[in-house]
């Protein structure tokens, strides 16, 4: 009996023995850490917000190192690190701030780069940012690292924002630069590190937790507008047209920050060379008046936009062009706006609506500038807007009652109603264009027509000088009035037909009817009396020879 207690006891004592010595073992395969060995991470990068089907490549670089302690969980000194591209473009940079951002020994990042970036006067978070910036500038000069750490391509989808997710990355301080769109995006910095966050409530529990780092990019979008002082204009008439465009955001170490606007006429306005006037400010005015020779290069005839510059117009000359090489120093001024302003005239060439041609007199500005700043070669976006002129004219059909062409008709044209300083013309055959100087008096072509263009809105006294031949010249001024309240170019007439439909054109057509002359019936005449004495005659004279032939004739017998 003895013996067997003592060998149950043996056992008992091995199997503790064993179990104890399996301890250590099994509590290393049970402990988890949430911060592993070779911890990846996700950076989320949002506000990427582009045209639909507008691609743009997120890219990210890794500046920075974690020491973080796995098996204590928790971080160890130093806790940052410079990578060692970064660790030694600081220490030979001629900046002496960037230098005091590393300890040189071991290559950490010390407290000048690390303080907060709020302090009471800000110039901590602004030299923060120049220093992103001018980092920037370096990687994209491709001073700086071979490859990203990660990248993702994004599709825009409108003005809502697209949002891109690059995985598999260590532990770190990252700069997110962009590629591609139209958006001129500045650099930004993220941290992906571990956050001390509580995981339970009951019981309490704390730890170190790798969430995904979320990043929203700063961009700006340069947009131009276009208006002009008046809409409808005659020859000679002078408007003035206005750009005002944006200006975008470009760090004082980008690669690239050109800028130009130009403006390309048509053929039917005259530009006013020396009126080309350029202003800066903000979204409330702009009122400042820049120097072309200082602060920007003005090109006034025959402007050729940037090379490299990508658009569907086919376009590379335009009637003037104002070009920035740096634009940083308005911007830092405050400046968020450029205003340009010229003067041009409508001149023979204005066109005047047919057949609702929509693109007559319409003008095209572009802004064009440099959206990716950090890229090696320039890249461009083109951005347009257009104003459009209308002008207008009177077409005459001169005919009869009944409808029938009559040549020969002189006219004038006058806004007075008394016929007084009448509108100049030059022409021939019934087609006349307005002009400061020319025949005040117009003649119909040999089918009646004439046609009057170059005319802005109004009330016109159309008179007539000489009637057709046989015909009654008209007393008073026939009153015509275009007008068109869209503006549109197109002219409700009130007439029918294909070549006059109400609002088809810019032409007011109407027909001017003259009568016959001496028509009306007349009394005191002669009547009928005359006619019945002569007939009366005539027929006693045949009587009379009826019977002188029958007398011969009896004789005869």
């Amino acid at each position: 009996m003895k013996k067997k207690l003592h060998r149950w006891a043996a056992l008992c004592l091995t199997l503790a023995l064993t179990f104890c010595l399996a301890l250590p073992v099994w509590a290393d395969e049970a402990t988890t850490y949430n911060i592993v060995a070779d911890q990846k991470g996700t950076i989320q990068v949002t506000g990427i917000e582009e045209p639909v089907d507008t691609i743009v490549t997120v890219n990210v670089y890794r500046l920075m190192t974690v020491n973080f302690n796995v098996p204590n969980q928790q971080p160890e000194e130093p806790v940052y690190t410079w990578v060692t591209e970064v660790a030694q473009w600081l220490k030979t940079n001629t900046n002496e701030t960037y230098k005091t951002y590393i300890n040189a020994s071991d290559n950490s990042v010390t407290e000048n780069f690390s303080v907060p970036t709020t302090d009471e006067n800000g110039t901590k978070a602004a030299e923060i940012a120049a220093f992103y910036d001018e980092l920037a500038a370096e990687i994209r000069s491709q001073n700086l690292f071979a490859n990203e750490a990660g990248s993702a391509t994004v599709n825009g989808v409108g003005d809502t924002g697209a949002s891109g997710s690059i995985t598999g990355l260590d532990m770190g301080n990252y700069l997110v630069l962009i590629e591609g769109g139209m958006k001129v995006y500045r650099p930004s910095a993220v941290n992906l590190v571990p956050e001390w966050k509580k995981t339970s409530e009951s019981p309490e529990a704390w730890e170190w937790v790798l969430e995904t780092a979320n990043v929203e990019l700063k961009s700006s979008e340069p947009a131009l507008t276009k208006t002009v002082s008046d809409t409808q204009v005659a020859i000679g008439d002078t408007v003035t047209y206005t750009l005002v465009a944006d200006l975008p955001y470009y760090p004082e170490n980008a690669l690239h920050k050109h800028y130009q606007i130009s403006d390309v006429l048509p053929a039917g306005m005259t530009l006013t060379s020396t009126s080309v006037k350029v202003y800066a400010g903000d979204e409330h005015s702009q009122t400042t008046e820049l120097n072309d020779t200082t602060d920007y290069t003005l090109t006034s005839s025959n402007a050729q936009r940037p090379t490299g510059v990508t658009t569907d117009e086919d376009v590379t000359a335009a009637s003037f062009a104002v070009t920035f090489q740096d634009i940083t120093t308005l911007a830092e001024s405050g400046h968020t706006k450029i205003k340009v302003t010229y003067t041009a005239t409508a001149n023979e060439n204005i066109n005047i609506l047919e057949n609702s041609d929509d693109s007559a007199n319409t003008n095209t500005a572009y802004l064009d500038y440099n959206n990716d700043p950090y890229n090696t070669t320039a890249t461009w976006q083109t951005k347009t807007a257009t104003a459009t002129v209308y002008s207008y004219g009177i077409m005459v059909n001169k005919v009869d009652k009944e409808n029938k062409p009559l040549s020969g008709a002189k006219f004038t044209l006058s806004e007075k109603s008394d016929g007084s300083a009448p509108i100049h013309f030059e022409g021939s055959n019934g087609t006349y264009l307005k002009t400061a100087s020319g025949d005040t008096e117009i003649e119909v072509d040999s089918s009646g027509k004439l046609t009057l263009s170059g005319l802005d809105v109004g009330t016109y006294y159309l008179t007539e000088t000489k009637a057709p031949g046989g015909y009654v010249k008209l007393t008073n001024p026939v009153v015509i009035t275009i007008t068109d309240a869209a503006p549109n170019g197109l002219v409700d007439d009130g007439t029918s037909g294909d070549a006059g439909t109400d609002g088809a054109d810019g032409y007011y057509e109407l027909d001017v009817v003259n009568s016959k002359g001496f028509t009306l019936p007349s009394t005191g005449g002669m009547g009928t009396v005359l006619f019945t004495a002569i007939g009366i005659v005539l027929m006693g004279g045949g009587l009379v020879l009826l019977l002188l032939y029958l007398r011969r004739r009896n004789r005869a017998e």
